[in-house]
């Protein structure tokens, strides 16, 4: 939108530096015509003034014409700075709703954390329950293994021994 409206300008710009080249051309023929009066007949001196009449309004309508283009380079350039103003006070709004935004995601992040820890605890401690009976099952059989292992070995030392003839 600024753009389209900078290049307006510059065209409109373009128009007034062209109607003012003009002016100027006018106004030297203007001149040049007021010379040519001084040297020719009547006839030809009232054609002339009349052609300079005739410039004179265009030159007049061209003048006006290069005021309203100015007027309206002025009306351009405060819509472009209006249309600034508008850009800026978005793109500080929008900033403002991300950081919002991001703000309001980093709780949710750090709830559905929180939650997913709380969760990993609670399966832990389920999983948890059942282990530790079957492990405690387990360190029990291998003492009862142990303990019928060497039950038996202190058995049979004692029979061995009982048997054994003494000299």
């Amino acid at each position: 939108m600024a753009k389209q409206l900078i290049e307006e300008l510059q065209r409109k710009n373009g128009n007034g530096s062209q109607i003012k080249g003009q002016i100027i051309l006018l106004e030297e023929q203007l001149s040049g015509f007021t010379a040519i009066e001084t040297s020719t007949g009547d006839a030809l001196v009232k054609n002339k003034l009349e052609d300079i009449k005739n410039i004179e309004l265009k030159v007049i309508k061209k003048r006006m014409r290069n005021k309203e283009l100015e007027l309206e380079k002025r009306e351009i350039f405060v819509k472009l700075n209006a249309a600034h103003a508008k850009l800026s006070a978005l793109s500080d709004m929008t900033l403002n709703k991300t950081i919002g935004k991001i703000s309001e995601l980093r709780q949710a992040n750090g709830d559905l954390a929180n939650k997913v820890n709380i969760l990993q605890k609670s399966r832990f401690d389920m999983v948890e329950e059942p282990v530790y009976p079957r492990w405690l099952n387990v360190c029990l059989r291998a003492e009862i293994k142990e303990y019928q292992t060497s039950s038996r070995k202190t058995s049979e030392k004692g029979s061995s021994e009982g048997f054994r003839p003494e000299n």
